[in-house]
Order: structure tokens, then sequence, then C-alpha cells
């Protein structure tokens, strides 16, 4: 799933179960708004999410500190301009991401 990464949540349905996922700049963005889109899927059901697995973590391909330390140069003021899109090519947006198994009942 991780070839899917997308700004909006992803919600599919498999025998046993849905799954929701969704990736974001920290492991709580990605939790509640992969919650928010199996509770928007449930009540057009109108019925409930039951959790049945989550799984959080960081996805991405470059070190966690490495990458928290890029992010937080790019953002920096007093990062030379010119440095930045070095900066920028080697930091990760949304490198976390939250897989949740659901049903709707």
């Amino acid at each position: 799933m991780a070839g899917c990464a997308t700004n909006k949540p992803i919600v599919l349905r498999y025998e046993t179960g849905m799954v929701a996922q969704f990736y974001a700049d920290s492991p709580d963005d990605a939790e509640k708004a992969t919650i928010k889109a199996a509770e928007a899927h449930c009540a057009k059901l109108s019925k409930e999410v039951v959790v049945v697995k989550m799984d959080t973590g960081y996805r991405g391909k470059t070190d966690e500190t490495v990458n928290k330390a890029l992010n937080a140069a790019s953002s920096n003021p007093f990062t030379p301009p010119v440095i930045k899109p070095f900066i920028n090519a080697f930091s990760e947006k949304n490198p976390y991401s939250t897989t949740l198994t659901f049903r709707c009942e």
C-alpha cells in the first residue's frame, strides 16, 4: 500500500473487513484522518465503526530523525534560500501512516 500514498484517506473492502489508510506529517494526524474516513464510510451505511486492528508508524525512506531535522531546517527562516531546494529534495512529506482494519456494525 505504500505506493498508494495520497492526501486523501483510502478505504478498501476485503472479505474479512475493510481497511482505511492515510499518510500525514505526524502519527496523530494519520490516526485522526484514518478514523474519520472509517467513521464516514460506516455512517453512509448507518452503522458504527468496530476497530479490528490499527497500525501507525513511520514509513519514510529516510531515517526518522534525519527527516525531522531536514524538515525543521527547511522551515527555518534563517536557512539560506540557496540551500532549501537541496534540503527539500531529501526530506519527505507525510512519512507517517495509519492502517486501520475495521468493520461496520
